[in-house]
């Protein structure tokens, strides 16, 4: 990829969620998927697994800001 080139889940990636594992992968996926709908979400987790990173980066990838 050169610099500059759109690359998947670019939204995302402005947040300060990091990592590369098939789970971050997939959490990022799913971010974009809620962030396009004009669904309510419930999400829920233990204390500090990261619940505040993800509503925004819902809210950051979310065209109904």
């Amino acid at each position: 990829m050169m610099p500059g080139d759109a690359t998947p889940f670019e939204a995302v990636k402005q947040t300060q969620m990091i990592g590369l594992s098939p789970g971050m992968t997939q959490l990022k996926k799913e971010i974009e998927i809620v962030a396009a709908s004009d669904l309510n979400v419930l999400i829920s987790g233990e204390t500090g697994t990261g619940k505040e990173l993800v509503a925004k980066a819902i809210h950051e990838a979310s065209p109904r800001r």
